[in-house]
C-alpha cells in the first residue's frame, strides 16, 4: 500500500471518531499499523517511529482504563498531517517537515524502554562501525586485494548491524546494510573487485546516523537513494542499467580494441591521457574555485588532446566522453555557456569514467556501455540547455556538421592548439639505476681527479678550459640522469586538491588550499608510496583540525580554514608538510585520554612530557585527538598507518602544534640518491658530509668564548649570541676523536633560522658528492639522514643537522 492510501484509511477513521465522539478502538490501531508499513516501504523513518509510539501508547492507556479523549485524537491529527507533509515533500522533492512530538500526554514506559534500548543499541553499533571501518583501512588498498577471509568478516559486521537495526525498526539503515551485504555477497560469488568505496560509504552514513541518534532519538536517517542504486548496480554486475520499463538490460562492458600497426601504441596513450586527465580535473577544480575562464580552456585542451588520439586509435567510447566534455567547456569558454558546481562535478565524472576506460586498456574491468551513454547524455543535455538559454538565433544561412568541425580544428581556435608530442621509449627500471650509479661515481671520479695536486699546479689555459668543459657535461649529464628516476611532487599534491573539495563539501567546511615547493623532484616509486599518508593527514586536517564556521568566529579566526601543502630539500631527504590553522593538539587532554586507555602510566602528569613525547601519542593505534569520530576520521587508526607507512620508506613524521592555532604534520624522506655540495668533515676514524644549504662558517674554537653549564650543556659566543655546542663524539657515539677544543674544529650550521656549533676533528673543502637514501644501520641511527661518497672514494654518513640543531638527538 502506498503512503498516501495508507494516510487516507487512518484519516477516515479519525474523522469518524471526530464527528461521532468515540473513542479510538482497535480501527485506529489497524490504521496505525497500515501507515507505518506504508512509511517504512518509503524509508520515512520518523513517520515509522510516531506510529510505533502512538500505537504502544494507545495499547497501555487502554490497558489501564484510561480513556482515548480529544487530546489523543488531536496527536493522531498531528501525526497525519506529518505524514501529508511527508509524502508531498517525497513527491516534489521539497525540504524534510519538523516532527511532532512522538507522545505529547507524557511517556509510556514502553517508550522509557525503547529509549534505553536506544541508548545501548547505539554505543553498541558506534563500536561495530569503527570495527568495519578499521577492517576496511587495515585489509585493502586496492579493490584487487582483499581475500575472501576479510570479505566474509567485513559482510558479518554489515549483517549484524542490519539485524539490530531491524529489531529496533530503524528501516532505513536496515535497508542500506542489507542491500550492502548483497553487493558485498556479489562480489564473492562472482569473484569480482570488492566494493570497498561503496562499503566506505555505508560505514560513513551509518556512523553519522548513529552520532546523530546519541543526542535525538527521532533523528532521521539521511537521503541515501543514490547510494542504494549503486550498490544494487554492484550487486547485479558493477553498472546495470534500468531502463524506462524498470527490467535490467545487461548490455556489456564498454569495447575498447586496437589491433594491428596501431596496437603497440596503446602504451604510450595510457600515458599521455592519465597525465591529460588529471590536467583537466586540475583545472576543474581550479575553475570550482575561481571562475576563471583560463581554467576552462586548460581543460579544454585536455579533453582535445584525449579525444584527437582516442580517434586515430578507434576508440569510440572515448572519443564520445572527450567530445563531449571537450563540447561543453568550449561554449563555456567562448561565453556561450555558463555552468554551475554540479557541472562541475559532471565534468569530474567524464575524467573518473575516462580513468576507468583507460584502465580497461591494461586490462582492468570495463565500465558498461550504457554508463558511457548516460553520461555523454548528461553532458550533451546541458550544451542544449545552453543552447536554449541563449538568445534566438536570427535566421538565415547556417553551417553544415562539416563546417562546424572545420571551425574546432583551425588552428586559430584556443581548444585546438597542437602540440607536438614527446616520443616516449621503454626503458626497464634496472637499467636507469645502474645509469644513475655510473653517473654518480663518475662526479665522485671527476671531483677526486680535479683535487689531484697535479691538476691544481697546472698551468695550461686550454686544460683549464677542458676542465671546465667536463664539470659542465658531467654536470648536465647527472641532471638528466636523475631526470629519468624522479618526478615532481606536484601529481600528488593535485590528487589532493580533489580530496580537498570533497572532504569539506562533505563536512560542511570552507577550505582554501595553499601549495609551495609542487616543483620539488623525489624518487618515482617514493612518490607512489607517500599518497596514502598524505590523505590520511589532509582527511584528518580538513575534519578535526579546521573548526566549523562558528567555533572560528569564536575564535576570531577567518571563516576559511587554511591548508597548506609545501614541499622542501633538506640535504639527503625530502621534507613534507600538512598545515592547518584550526584547532590544533590541546596537550592535557591527550594525555587524559592516554591515561584513560591505558597508553601512559598512571599519575603521568603533562609536566612529565614534552610536547614532542606527548605528540607522539598521536600515532598509538586507537587514540585520536578528535573530538567524536565522524565519517572520515577520528578512530585513531589513521594516524598509526602513517608512522607505519613512513617509517617503512625509511623516513619519519613529526608533529607541530600550537593549541587553538593550528597543527603542522612533517614527513621526512630520505632521497634514494642525490648530488649534493657540501662539506665533509670527520671525528676520529668517522667522515661526515654536511649539505651546503646547512653550513655557515667553520673556525677554529677559542676556550676562551666557550663555557659550560652546571649541567654539562656547553656554549660559544659568537657575534653577540650564544650558540649551543655540539660534540659529535658523543652525540653520534663515536669511540674516538678529539677532546680539547683548541685542537679541533666549530662548523657553525643553521636549519630553521637556529644555529649551532658541531665540534669535528677536521674540515675538509666543499665538494660535489653523491648521497645515496638511509639504508641498513643508517635506518636506527639518530641523527643521521643517508649515506654519501667523498671525492677521494670514502663513504661518509649525512648529518641530520635540523635533528642536531633542535636538540632532537640524545646524547650518547
Amino acid at each position: 500500500m502506498s503512503l498516501a492510501r495508507g494516510i487516507e484509511n487512518l484519516q477516515e477513521v479519525v474523522a469518524r471518531c471526530r464527528a461521532e465522539g468515540a473513542s479510538p478502538g482497535a480501527e485506529i490501531h489497524a490504521g496505525l499499523r497500515v501507515l507505518q508499513t506504508a512509511a517504512a516501504a518509503e524509508s520515512q523513518s520518523d513517520l515509522v517511529r510516531l506510529c510505533r509510539a502512538a500505537e504502544r501508547a494507545l495499547g497501555q492507556r487502554a490497558a489501564a482504563g484510561e480513556p482515548s479523549d480529544a487530546a489523543v485524537i488531536d496527536h493522531l491529527g498531528d501525526v497525519l498531517e506529518y505524514a501529508s507533509a511527508c509524502a508531498l515533500a517525497a513527491e516534489v522533492g521539497g525540504e524534510r517537515p519538523v516532527v511532532p512530538p512522538a507522545w505529547p500526554l507524557g511517556e509510556s514506559d514502553d517508550h522509557e524502554h525503547f529509549r534505553e534500548t536506544l541508548d545501548m543499541f547505539t554505543s553498541q553499533a558506534i563500536g561495530s562501525v569503527a570495527e568495519l571501518r578499521d577492517n576496511l583501512r587495515a585489509d585493502g588498498v586496492t579493490d584487487a586485494d582483499w581475500s575472501p577471509e576479510a570479505m566474509a568478516r567485513i559482510r558479518r559486521i554489515v549483517h549484524t548491524l542490519g539485524a539490530e537495526f531491524g529489531v529496533l525498526d530503524l528501516v532505513p539503515a536496515q535497508r542500506l546494510c542489507a542491500e550492502a551485504s548483497l553487493a558485498i555477497d556479489a562480489a564473492a560469488d562472482r569473484g569480482s573487485a570488492f566494493p570497498v568505496g561503496l562499503v566506505v560509504e555505508c560505514a560513513d552514513v551509518m556512523g553519522q546516523y548513529l552520532e546523530e541518534l546519541t543526542t535525538d532519538v527521532a533523528a532521521g536517517f539521511p537521503d541515501v537513494s543514490g547510494l542504494l542504486v549503486r550498490l544494487r548496480d554492484a550487486a547485479a554486475g558493477d553498472d546495470a542499467d534500468v531502463e524506462a520499463e524498470g527490467g535490467v538490460d545487461r548490455d556489456g562492458p564498454a569495447e575498447l580494441a586496437v589491433e594491428g600497426a596501431f596496437a603497440e601504441s596503446i602504451e604510450e596513450f595510457v600515458i599521455e591521457s592519465r597525465s591529460h586527465l588529471l590536467d583537466a580535473e586540475v583545472a576543474m577544480l581550479a575553475f570550482a574555485d575561481h571562475a576563471d575562464v583560463e581554467h576552462v580552456g586548460a581543460a579544454v585542451r585536455a579533453f582535445h588532446a584525449i579525444r584527437g588520439v582516442a580517434a586515430f586509435l578507434n576508440l569510440g567510447p572515448l572519443v564520445d566522453l572527450a567530445d563531449s566534455a571537450e563540447t561543453l567547456l568550449d561554449e563555456v569558454g567562448s561565453d556561450r555557456a555558463t555552468i554551475d558546481g554540479g557541472d562541475v562535478d559532471m565534468i569530474l565524472a567524464v575524467c573518473e569514467l575516462l580513468g576507468r576506460l583507460i584502465d580497461g586498456l591494461e586490462g582492468r574491468p570495463m565500465p558498461l556501455k550504457s554508463k558511457v551513454t548516460r553520461l555523454v547524455q548528461r553532458v550533451d543535455a546541458v550544451v542544449a540547455r545552453e543552447a536554449l538559454r541563449r538568445a534566438p538565433v536570427p535566421v538565415g544561412p547556417s553551417l553544415d556538421d562539416g563546417a562546424d568541425e572545420a571551425v574546432s580544428e583551425s588552428p586559430q581556435s584556443p581548444a585546438s592548439k597542437r602540440v607536438k608530442a614527446e616520443r616516449i621509449a621503454r626503458v626497464s627500471t634496472g637499467r636507469l639505476d645502474m645509469l644513475v650509479d655510473l653517473v654518480g661515481e663518475l662526479v665522485a671520479a671527476q671531483t677526486k681527479a680535479l683535487a689531484d695536486p697535479a691538476i691544481e699546479q697546472a698551468a695550461s689555459l686550454t686544460l683549464a678550459r677542458n676542465i671546465a668543459q667536463l664539470e659542465r657535461v658531467t654536470r648536465e649529464l647527472q641532471a638528466a640522469a636523475m631526470s629519468l628516476c624522479t618526478v615532481t611532487v606536484k601529481p600528488t599534491f593535485d590528487k589532493m586538491a580533489r580530496l580537498v573539495r570533497d572532504i569539506g563539501r562533505r563536512a560542511g567546511k570552507q577550505v582554501a588550499l595553499t601549495i609551495e615547493g609542487e616543483d620539488v623532484e623525489l624518487d618515482r616509486d617514493l612518490a607512489e608510496h607517500i599518497t596514502d599518508p598524505l590523505i590520511h593527514m589532509v582527511s584528518n586536517a580538513i575534519d578535526h583540525g579546521i573548526e566549523p564556521v562558528d567555533k572560528r568566529f569564536a575564535a576570531g579566526k577567518n571563516a576559511i580554514g587554511s591548508l597548506s601543502l609545501r614541499a622542501s630539500h633538506a640535504g639527503g631527504a625530502i621534507v613534507i608538510e600538512v598545515q592547518d590553522d584550526g584547532r590544533g593538539i590541546d596537550k592535557d587532554e591527550l594525555i587524559g585520554r592516554a591515561l584513560g586507555q591505558g597508553l601512559l602510566p598512571r599519575g603521568t602528569r603533562a609536566a612529565d612530557l614534552s610536547d614532542a613525547e606527548a605528540f607522539e601519542l598521536v600515532f598509538r593505534s586507537g587514540l585520536s585527538t578528535a573530538a567524536q569520530a565522524t565519517d572520515f576520521s577520528g578512530r585513531g587508526v589513521g594516524m598509526d598507518i602513517v608512522r607505519r607507512d613512513i617509517e617503512a620508506l625509511g623516513g619519519k613524521v613529526e608533529i607541530d602544534s600550537d593549541s587553538g592555532r593550528g597543527t603542522t604534520f612533517r614527513m621526512r624522506l630520505p632521497l634514494p640518491l642525490a648530488v649534493v655540495d657540501g662539506m665533509t668533515v670527520r671525528v676520529g676514524d668517522g667522515f661526515y658530509f654536511l649539505p651546503r644549504l646547512h653550513v655557515v662558517e667553520s673556525f677554529r674554537p677559542d676556550p676562551d668564548t666557550v663555557y659550560r653549564l652546571a649541567e654539562g650543556t656547553e656554549f660559544v659566543r659568537f657575534d653577540g649570541s650564544a650558540l649551543a655546542v655540539h660534540r659529535l663524539a658523543s652525540t653520534l657515539g663515536q669511540a674516538d676523536g678529539l677532546d680539547q677544543l683548541p685542537d679541533g674544529m666549530f662548523v657553525m650550521v643553521e636549519a630553521g633560522g637556529s644555529r649551532a656549533c658541531l665540534f669535528v676533528d677536521e674540515v675538509f673543502g666543499e665538494q660535489h658528492v653523491l648521497i645515496r637514501g638511509s639504508g641498513g644501520d643508517c635506518e636506527s641511527t639518530s641523527g643521521i639522514s643517508g649515506r654519501a661518497m667523498t671525492a677521494d672514494g670514502r663513504e661518509a654518513l649525512v648529518l641530520d643537522v635540523p635533528s642536531l640543531v633542535h636538540g632532537a638527538v640524545a646524547t650518547r
